[in-house]
């Protein structure tokens, strides 16, 4: 049974029915059950925001770009659900993430130009970016994929396509060469907007706090079952104070990691 914020209460709970659009035999499997496709789409949500116009569209009609871990979560369950779950939930989660393209849509106050996450090639710029980013990470650092395997991979997910909304085949490579081709033909039109840096900050400049063995054990003596120890560490590091800095100052975490300023007020460069 598949789990997902993004499968609608009458499906959720329905007995798994069939092995999906894919199966154990696929290549989407090997791919998505490897570790690293979290850090494909890490490498394709980058990708996919130097569209300034669907970074527009999602800075002005969601208030997700302000919860980056969530939205994350959000991805990863849908993704899980199109590729592991059967073809009644892949289908419902679906259904779900197109209702909610359909009601994003913001009209530009300077150009007067009606803007639509629903738009057919900002979807297939958003499909194709993530294939090519998944295939890019496999190979470089998990699952090694061969020309054809690569190839099949790129047909096997053209499934998730037409589950998104995208009709016109014509926007949707078939092999490796044509993917590496629609992805370089891109380089136009795209750019780094500031919608864009705002929404991809954390990804691009994450904040590493605590102690990372520390958060490692807790999690993995939470799976156990076993009891939390106090954070007793983490807080002495969080609130130790540079030996050279005079008490009543701001930390150093604290003068670079407060309330971001609004969107008006943001540098065009991070430093």
């Amino acid at each position: 049974m598949t789990h997902t914020s993004n499968v609608p209460d009458r499906v959720r709970d329905l007995p798994r029915a069939d092995n999906g659009y894919f199966g154990p035999g696929s290549v989407s499997w090997r791919v998505f059950a490897d570790p690293v496709s979290k850090l494909g789409g890490m490498a394709a949500l980058l990708l996919q925001a130097l569209n300034p116009y669907m970074m527009r569209v999602f800075y002005n009609t969601t208030a997700s770009h302000a919860d980056s871990a969530g939205r994350d979560e959000r991805t990863g369950r849908y993704f899980d659900t199109v590729v592991f779950g059967d073809k009644a939930h892949a289908e419902a989660a679906a259904e779900n993430v197109r209702r909610m393209h359909a009601h994003a849509v913001w009209p530009d106050p300077h150009t007067g130009q009606e803007l639509r996450a629903d738009n057919p090639e900002w979807l297939a710029w958003t499909h194709n970016t993530f294939v090519f980013a998944l295939i890019q990470a496999s190979n470089a650092f998990g699952v090694d994929l061969t020309a054809s395997e690569q190839d099949r991979f790129i047909v096997e997910q053209l499934e998730a396509a037409r589950l998104i909304g995208i009709e016109d085949e014509s926007l949707l490579p078939t092999n490796m060469a044509d993917l590496e081709r629609y992805i370089d033909e891109q380089r136009s039109w795209l750019s780094l907007s500031i919608e864009a840096a705002e929404v991809t900050r954390t990804l691009r400049k994450p904040s590493f706090k605590g102690n990372p063995n520390r958060r490692v054990e807790h999690h993995h003596r939470k799976r156990r079952g076993a009891v939390t120890a106090p954070r007793v560490g983490a807080a002495a590091v969080r609130h130790r104070r540079p030996p050279h800095e005079p008490a009543g100052s701001r930390t150093h975490n604290e003068a670079h990691h407060g309330s971001r300023p609004p969107l008006t007020q943001l540098r065009t460069t991070d430093q």
